[in-house]
Order: structure tokens, then C-alpha cells, then sequence
């Protein structure tokens, strides 16, 4: 018997889905029963038999990262002049 021969095909839809929607695949083994190994090979399998060309997904996802990385650091500079601009208006509260 198969692995993937345990779990109905709707389950493992489900399991897929809610990884993609991005809940962890630690988190989704934890409540459903399965590894996190499962979890990610049902997801490839998946986009395999979706046509996804998995090379050209792993572009994408690299693209999605580099996006990601950019907003972070857009955010982090955002903290740090908004930290900058409390510690400037403490100040001069403390000085009144």
C-alpha cells in the first residue's frame, strides 16, 4: 500500500489547500496527523498534476521572497523613523 493510498484524495486536497493558503507545514502535520514531509510532497504532487511547471513556481516564489525582503525593509526604516520621532517628542515633552 501506497502512502498516498491512506489518505482520501479529498483529505489531501484539503491538507494541499490549507498549505497554500499559508498555513506551516509543521503546524497542518500537527493537526492533521502527518508529517510535514507529506504535507510538502502532496503539495508538489499537486502542482505537478496541476501543470505547474515546478521550476517556474520556484521562480516565483523567488520573486514573491525578493518582494517580501524589499517590504521588510521598507518597514524596518518606517520603525526606525517612527522610534527616531518618539525619542525626539519625549524629549521635548521632558523640556516643557
Amino acid at each position: 500500500m501506497l502512502m498516498s493510498d491512506r489518505y482520501p484524495t479529498e483529505f489531501r486536497a484539503q491538507v494541499v489547500a490549507l498549505y497554500r493558503d499559508g498555513v506551516s507545514a509543521k503546524q497542518l502535520a500537527k493537526e492533521f496527523g502527518v508529517s510535514p514531509t507529506t504535507v510538502t510532497n502532496w503539495t508538489r504532487r499537486a502542482r505537478l498534476a496541476s501543470g505547474i511547471d515546478p521550476v517556474q513556481d520556484a521562480l516565483s516564489d523567488k520573486e514573491e521572497i525578493a518582494r517580501l525582503k524589499k517590504l521588510l525593509q521598507q518597514r524596518e526604516e518606517e520603525l526606525e523613523t517612527l522610534g527616531k520621532a518618539l525619542a525626539f517628542f519625549a524629549r521635548r515633552a521632558d523640556q516643557q
